[in-house]
């Protein structure tokens, strides 16, 4: 394979990235015409997203090689999957989306009534901590996964004796609080993955048909741009070298390259560790769940575009740092992370006042809100909290796309999409809209909560 592959992207093509599984080299450049099928998004040592034609077979085969490889250089047996999930119907899949707190599973089949099944489980369920690990398996049981008549909100508590009252006072033993070190798993072991897989197999209950398709949340992966010269061509080992230059992380990387400029001196790149990508792939394969794709959470918000010829914006609103997207005509311009405005904000002060875990501030969050104009002046206090919070998303989403109107003059910026747990908050919606100079709307809100839409996307994709 040549060391000197172009990887300047075709301008023309949907917003991609290449299949699962890894290459077996993490040095070798992909061929020119591989790149090109793939539409210009560079391989590392695995990849995030989806588009070859054997993507299915490739992604198997891989999960097989790991397996081989396993039982080669360790005394203990491999476990194998004990049951396969069948691949049903085109139209039939599963999505899973790996946020920094929550996991979202959504199954999708438009031939039954409703069309989407869904559960929601804590992504933390895969760390050691005694107050979190598999304690939120309840949150929505098998018999109660798929109903759009149940609430999402519902599934906000990590633990079935929850420390806080309904009418936002807490008991007399409230549980140890959360540190921010339990939204980072971008160094997982694998057990920790095999915990969360396990997590996910047991929240799908019966389903065992449709296409898994998987996001990993912003929070594991590295959004940075290196120095390019204008016209430069990179080989994959040049880009990794340049790019260790500027993140403290050392590991194999998977790669995904953003637009730039034929004339630009910067190349922003989306890396993730490829030991992540892997570890959940093998762990999922294991549990009999073979991912079909694993992809960034950009080109997950990408898939929620309709192709227009204005500029299409989806802000994903979470735990940790919201996303912020930018696409046009199928082509991903622009992706930010936001330095404020996530639900995280909201609780802080609950968190550090009352000493409470993430979920109790959660739904303290949701209750407070929920009651209008309460007396309560705690749920004031947090009401006001929101506010602020999303006012400051707001100067946060109008900078950013002032930066990208004025890099795309004379073409207009449509309404923004709103998703995530965000976007179920009415009081946090309804500021956000009163201080935005753009129009917002919530994708699919007829159909999936917002919370679930990425994880539903992903589910529709064929």
């Amino acid at each position: 394979m040549s060391s000197a592959t172009s990887l300047e992207q075709d301008r023309k093509a949907p917003p991609t990235a290449l299949p699962y599984p890894p290459s077996a080299n993490n040095s070798a450049a992909p061929a020119a015409q591989e790149l090109e099928e793939n539409r210009g998004v560079a391989d590392s040592a695995s990849a995030l997203g989806e588009s070859t034609k054997n993507q299915a077979s490739s992604v198997q085969s891989g999960v097989r090689k790991r397996r081989e490889s396993a039982s080669k250089t360790s005394d203990q047996p491999v476990r194998q999957s004990t049951k396969r999930w069948k691949l049903g119907s085109r139209t039939c899949g599963v999505g899973i989306d790996v946020g920094s707190y929550l996991t979202k599973v959504v199954y999708y089949d438009p031939t039954q009534s409703p069309k989407y099944n869904w559960a929601t489980i804590p992504t933390c369920a895969g760390t050691h901590r005694s107050e979190t690990a598999g304690s939120g398996m309840d949150l929505l049981t098998a018999e109660q996964l798929g109903s759009s008549d149940v609430d999402p909100t519902e599934a906000i508590s990590d633990t079935p004796n929850s420390s806080l009252g309904p009418d936002g006072e807490t008991s007399e033993t409230p549980r140890r609080r959360h540190s921010d070190g339990d939204l980072d798993f971008s160094r997982w072991s694998q057990k920790q993955f095999e915990r969360l897989s396990e997590a996910i197999v047991n929240a799908a209950g019966k389903i065992r048909r449709g296409n898994v398709r998987i996001a990993m949340s912003m929070q594991a992966c590295e959004l940075r741009s290196i120095p390019v010269y204008p016209q430069e061509k990179l080989s994959t080992a040049e880009i990794l070298d340049r790019l260790h230059t500027v993140i403290d992380d050392k590991r194999p990387q998977s790669l995904a390259l953003l637009d730039r400029q034929i004339d630009s001196n910067r190349q922003k790149i989306l890396s993730i560790p490829a030991e992540l990508t892997d570890g959940l792939a093998v762990a999922l394969d294991q549990s009999g769940m073979t991912p079909k794709s694993i992809e960034g959470l950009p080109w997950s918000l990408a898939r929620l575009t309709t192709g227009s010829d204005r500029i299409e914006t989806i802000v994903d609103w979470g735990v940790s740092s919201p996303t912020l997207v930018c696409v046009h005509n199928g082509l991903i311009l622009y992706v930010r992370r936001l330095r404020s405005g996530g639900l995280l904000e909201m609780v802080e002060s609950l968190i550090k006042t009352y000493d409470l875990g993430l979920s109790d501030a959660f739904r303290w969050l949701q209750n407070a809100t929920r009651h209008g104009q309460s007396e309560n002046p705690i749920h004031e206090g947090v009401r006001e909290g929101v506010q602020t919070v999303s006012r400051r998303l707001a100067t946060e989403v109008d900078a950013a796309l002032e930066y990208v109107r004025w890099k795309n003059s004379g073409t207009e910026i449509g309404p923004i999409g709103l998703v995530g747990g965000g976007a179920e908050l009415e009081l946090a919606v309804q500021t956000l809209k009163q201080s935005l100079e753009y129009e917002v709307e919530i994708p699919n809100a007829a159909e999936i909560p917002p919370s679930l839409t990425v994880a539903a996307s992903l589910a529709r994709a064929e």
